[in-house]
């Protein structure tokens, strides 16, 4: 699952990357080669669908960003909005391009140890005709990093399997994965020519490349958009409670950071039926839906960006004692 995501999201540079492998073992034939990554795509991609990306919870859902910290939502699993057509498609696109990245992962993996084992088995006079540049570079440009260099590809498949192996240990969070993602980009860029450009990866290449560019962007911009959005109707309705009517935050469960930052207590028992965010009494409840036991006496909608349902903030009152 951390290849999976780790391939989605560096797929537009592995795409560049899967070029010039091909290309540097025509010996092995190129249609095999391609072949053979295909099926392995298709197979992997065929076994992911079901279990489509976002699969790792915590910061990346299916909605957007972020985790819904409300009783409703993060505890019972209630009232999350209800996913399109639209948003299935475009997850399992995603998760497609995933398990294509998984295989390219292992393809660069298995190249860059295979390249380190040949750099330490040469003599120092063959390393250094090794490392020479095959093209001459401009004066004023940098000085292109060798693929050879040792040093940097065994710092690089530690750092990265070493990690990926710590995180195979505990439970994962998707953030657990944000330094994985510079350490590949950086093994991909040392077996890519500094004199190659984006028409090496043809125009099929490019328009998936666009195509990825495009939906991170737009999901990046949208979902930090909706996820504040969401933020601010919370907000809004626990400050109506607390300031302009003037209920206590014992008697309020507004949600992880909302009790966590206003009565905190490392003494606190959790109590059956309450949610376990230091809520004393939970006689008024801020959620996205109804909720058994509890009339809505407030609404607070927003707008989402996201192409999904959108479900107002809903100030609850019980309506009868526990």
């Amino acid at each position: 699952m951390m290849l999976i995501y780790l391939g989605a999201f560096t797929l537009p540079s592995l795409l560049i990357y899967q070029k010039k492998f091909f290309a540097a073992h025509k010996k092995l034939g190129k249609l095999h080669l391609e072949t053979i990554v295909t099926v392995a795509a298709a197979c992997t991609a065929a076994a992911m669908v079901p279990n489509r990306l976002p699969k790792l919870s915590n910061i990346l859902t299916y909605i957007g960003l972020g985790p819904l910290t409300l009783k409703d939502t993060f505890l019972l699993g209630l009232n999350y909005p209800m996913q399109s057509g639209f948003n299935v498609l475009i997850w399992t696109f995603f998760t497609i391009c995933g398990s294509l990245g998984f295989v390219f992962l292992l393809l660069l993996f298995i190249h860059s140890i295979t390249t380190l084992l040949k750099k330490l088995k040469q003599s120092p006079a063959q390393a250094k005709k090794f490392d020479k540049p095959a093209l001459p570079r401009p004066v004023d440009s940098p000085p292109a990093l060798p693929s050879s260099e040792a040093w940097l590809l065994t710092a690089l498949l530690i750092s990265i399997l070493g990690y990926i192996s710590i995180l195979s240990f505990g439970h994962l969070f998707d953030r657990y994965l944000l330094p994985l993602y510079p350490l590949t980009l950086i093994l991909i860029s040392l077996f890519v020519p500094s004199n190659s450009d984006f028409d090496l990866i043809g125009r099929s290449g490019k328009a998936l490349t666009v195509i990825l560019i495009g939906l991170f962007a737009y999901f990046s911009v949208a979902s930090a958009h909706d996820y504040l959005a969401w933020n601010r109707a919370r907000w809004d309705a626990l400050n109506h409670l607390t300031s302009v009517q003037k209920i206590s935050p014992k008697l309020i469960d507004g949600g992880y950071e909302f009790n966590g930052w206003l009565l905190a207590d490392k003494n606190y028992q959790p109590r059956p039926n309450k949610s376990y965010w230091w809520v004393d009494d939970d006689e008024y409840l801020i959620a996205s839906g109804p909720l058994p036991g509890y009339q809505e006496i407030a609404r607070y909608p927003f707008k989402r960006w996201l192409l999904i349902e959108e479900k107002p903030i809903l100030t609850l009152k019980r309506t009868k004692k526990d």
